[in-house]
């Protein structure tokens, strides 16, 4: 019993209890060690049960389809309990859990009788509320924009992002499947036609440096799919078929300027680990063990010793990891050669009603342009986990890193002035009207 108490400490609703009451709550509970598919709830059952979750993890489930998931230690099960309804969501164990079951009988009697149990219901709800307010305050966020009325104009460039933290796996895949995502114009890239690299990007104090954007600012995460190939011109590029930030004005600002194909996604960042939802349903979870601090040396030789198909001699990977730190020199950042991200803006035609016809289909690149690159470390068994079956891309991760990064784009994006062009117009007709006039005179004498 001691070293249970010791155990429910770990979890917030239980810190202020004091050994009686956890006596008395333990006394008609269960205490379970489940294995992963174990059902706790299913939606739209009556709420009979509360649950403490001392260990391991629960998916959460909502109209079949998986839209998240819960780490320990934690309180599940609780609103349900108090105010009679349905539960919302079906709960399974995701990873071997250890709980403690509550009956719901059980969890009123204490309800009534101890004070102190009382009081930690109510602290236990109130902090979910402000968790639900917080939520809500980021999503509130996210709807504000860059644009000026009349016309909804958008605040010119060039935009800056930094620092950027970045997580990038590198992945393993059927190189079939990654040649079929490319769009006409590209190909693999020799040596790499298996290979994608992941990111996990958050951009903090983004802003324009033009005049008009002073005071506009905004901060999102997004995470970012890139196929290595090869352009049209046979230029090395980064092809980015579909990506997933966690803010409209993002999602908004990427296809105004360029047409990137974002999809808004909900990311969740924890210790050690990463989740991404989009579409209602968990789409995956990038984790590793810790992130160590490196050079660029250090981390260009991991890279060249996990991540070749040819397992390189110590010395030739030192010798890559030079060549990197090298390259990272502020006077050789310069130097650095333009690798292009290339996004495929596609726009149907607006009769396009029964078939997909575009209007335009087009190849962009995106001219983003590095300032600042730091801040290294190597993720040490690196995880990547894809929970919807259909998702564009899979694989598994060969190496790790994260990096920090300041970039600008957007640079010499212009607007077209509609007004000023409809103002010239007329006298334009006015002109085509006289020279007409001019030549039926001649032609008639």
């Amino acid at each position: 019993m001691t070293d249970l108490h010791a155990r429910l400490r770990t979890l917030p609703f239980f810190q202020s209890l004091d050994a009686v009451t956890k006596d008395e709550l333990l006394k008609d509970a269960r205490h379970l060690r489940l294995t992963r598919g174990t059902a706790l709830t299913r939606e739209g059952e009556r709420a009979d049960d509360v649950f403490f979750l001392l260990d391991g993890e629960l998916s959460v489930s909502v109209k079949g389809r998986l839209v998240g998931l819960l780490d320990a230690p934690r309180t599940v099960g609780l609103l349900a309990l108090l105010d009679g309804q349905p539960r919302s969501a079906s709960l399974e164990v995701f990873r071997a859990a250890e709980v403690i079951r509550l009956s719901g009988d059980g969890f009123r009697a204490l309800l009534a009788s101890r004070l102190s149990f009382s009081r930690a219901v109510l602290d236990a709800v109130a902090k979910e509320t402000r968790e639900a307010y917080a939520q809500q305050e980021k999503d509130r966020a996210a709807m504000d924009d860059f644009f000026e009325s009349p016309s909804a104009h958008l605040v010119p460039g060039p935009y800056v992002a930094g620092p950027v933290e970045m997580l990038a796996f590198v992945m393993r895949d059927d190189a079939r499947r990654l040649a079929a995502l490319l769009p006409p114009g590209c190909a693999p890239l020799p040596g790499l036609e298996d290979t994608w690299l992941l990111t996990v990007d958050t951009f903090e104090d983004v802003h324009s440096r033009a005049e008009a954007g002073q005071g506009r600012r905004f901060s999102y995460r997004e995470v970012t799919p890139f196929v290595p190939c090869v352009g049209p011109d046979l230029v090395p590029g980064l092809f980015c078929p579909e990506l997933y930030p966690d803010n409209y004005l993002a999602l908004v600002l990427g296809r105004e300027l360029y047409g990137f194909p974002k999809r808004l996604g909900r990311i969740e960042r924890g210790a050690g680990q990463v989740t991404l939802s989009a579409g209602h349903r968990l789409v995956l979870r990038a984790s590793w063990d810790r992130a160590r601090g490196c050079r660029a040396s250090e981390l260009g030789a991991h890279l060249a010793k996990t991540t070749g198909r040819v397992k390189l001699p110590d010395l030739a990977a030192r010798a890559a990891g030079r060549l990197l730190e090298a390259l990272t020199t502020e006077r050789a950042q310069a130097l650095w050669p333009k690798v292009p991200v290339l996004v495929r803006k596609q726009i149907p035609e607006a009769s396009s009603v029964y078939e997909r016809r575009l209007a335009i289909d087009a190849l962009v690149r995106v001219p983003f342009e590095l300032e600042e690159v730091g801040g290294y470390a190597v993720l040490e068994r690196p995880r990547v986990d894809f929970f919807a079956l259909d998702f564009f891309l899979g694989g598994q991760p060969v190496a790790g890193f994260r990096q920090s990064v300041r970039l600008s784009f957007g640079a010499g994006q212009t607007l077209r002035d509609y007004r000023a062009e409809g103002a010239l117009a007329p006298r334009r007709l006015e002109r085509v009207a006289g020279f007409a006039r001019t030549v039926v005179r001649r032609l008639a004498g």
